[in-house]
């Protein structure tokens, strides 16, 4: 069993498209989006380990590694051969992951606001200290607390203006409180410093692929692109830079994000 807990919306007889969710997020972050698609496509929402429902005991589960194979035998045990593959931030990380180590489960991917890791050594260790802090920091404040400082970082100062931000945070903040140990697991097993970095390897990647990123997300934007000059000469992809938009593009836009699922070249 995979041990994931997977939200289903639509018709299973349609084409399926799987989400995954950000750091802090659940599947429910997908429904509204699920809810707009239902009429094209069954989607599957999955909570990542540590995260919503999904109590994943050892913390050997919470790699990038064990992840990818729990959601494949979710696939399998959801009889799903083939699928779009969504991912945003940390789901968008897994699902570069998943595109290049399983392509032939995926035909099409949307990674948003995410990249493929660290490039150098000296980064990664940087990086590792940083999430080493906000692991303990998380089981050490409170979680109100922890949650005021991370939507404090200038990744989120576009979304910390939006009318969805409070209905989001209060989501958030419902589910850290039920499971800091999980997520603490989450950012110490699967966090940007301890992935191995997918630069090098994206000049394997097979599968189709649109990057979605926010205008005013200077970051991941100069990142998408990055990534799109790293790809295979032939493959098809495709940038898409939603405007005035942050790094939450999916929730920062939905209607823009549903019509950019919605036009996949399928």
């Amino acid at each position: 069993m995979s041990g994931l807990h997977v939200v289903q919306t639509g018709n299973s007889e349609n084409p399926v498209m799987l989400f995954l969710h950000g750091f802090l997020g659940s599947a429910h972050d997908w429904d509204a989006i699920a809810e707009e698609l239902s009429g094209a496509y069954y989607s599957l929402a999955v909570d990542l380990p540590g995260h919503g429902e999904s109590l994943c005991a050892e913390p050997k589960a919470y790699t990038m590694e064990a992840t990818a194979q729990a959601i494949i035998i979710m696939l399998d045990e959801c009889c799903v051969k083939t699928c779009v593959l969504v991912g945003y931030s940390m789901g968008g990380r897994l699902a570069l992951f998943l595109a290049l180590r399983y392509p032939e489960r995926f035909h099409t991917a949307v990674i948003a606001s995410a990249s493929p890791g660290l490039r150098t050594a000296h980064e990664c260790t940087a990086r590792r200290a940083h999430d080493e802090a906000l692991a303990d920091e998380l089981l050490q404040v409170d979680f109100d607390v922890f949650l005021q400082r991370w939507y404090a970082q200038p990744l989120f100062q576009h979304f910390r203006n939006h009318p969805s931000f409070p209905k989001v945070y209060e989501r958030r903040l419902i589910n850290g409180r039920s499971n800091p140990q999980g997520l603490a697991l989450s950012l110490r097993q699967m966090g940007t410093g301890v992935q191995s970095s997918l630069w090098e390897e994206l000049r394997q990647l097979s599968v189709s692929t649109m990057f979605i990123v926010g205008e005013y997300d200077e970051k991941f934007t100069q990142l998408a692109q990055e990534m799109q000059t790293c790809c295979p000469a032939g493959l098809a992809i495709d940038i898409a830079i939603m405007r005035r938009v942050g790094h939450v593009v999916y929730e920062e836009d939905t209607e823009g994000f549903v019509a950019l699922l919605h036009g996949l070249n399928l």
